[in-house]
């Protein structure tokens, strides 16, 4: 009779842990589940945020050579270029990439007429710009 007695209780005991345990383990997969869905919303945010600041970088770029201020459009730029190197080297997706490297490209071909004072380099970077605004757009 005692056997059956502990049997009993050590089964109500398991179905008790059971019952308290079961619901708590789904919710808690569920919130990692969501968590994990709200950190890729939150890298991608990230990086359109930082395509915006990239893009008002260049802005500013443009700005200063339509101004006819090349040396500080150069040195605007150099910057610039450099930071796109940046993200080029840590951005995850192979469309970002793609189209940061060729901005990249432009980049000898817009300090060589920046540095020149030519205004020709004005065009080179009014399409550095429609690329990047296209890849803004794309989110």
């Amino acid at each position: 009779m005692k056997k059956i007695a502990i049997l009993i209780v050590l089964l109500l005991v398991v179905v008790a842990y059971l019952v308290g345990y079961w619901p708590e383990h789904r919710r808690l997969a569920a919130c990692q589940q969501e968590a994990e869905a709200l950190r890729g919303q939150l890298a991608d945010s990230r990086a359109q945020v930082q395509l915006c600041v990239l893009h008002a970088r260049l802005l500013d770029v443009i700005e200063k050579t339509g101004e006819k201020n090349y040396g500080e459009a150069l040195k605007l730029s150099s910057g610039f270029f450099d930071r796109v190197r940046t993200e080029s080297m840590q951005t995850r997706r192979p469309d970002f990439k793609s189209a940061l490297d060729s901005t990249l490209q432009a980049r000898d071909s817009v300090t060589a007429a920046l540095a020149k004072g030519d205004p020709s380099a004005l065009d080179r970077l009014r399409q550095a710009s429609a690329q990047l605004r296209q890849i803004i757009e794309r989110f």
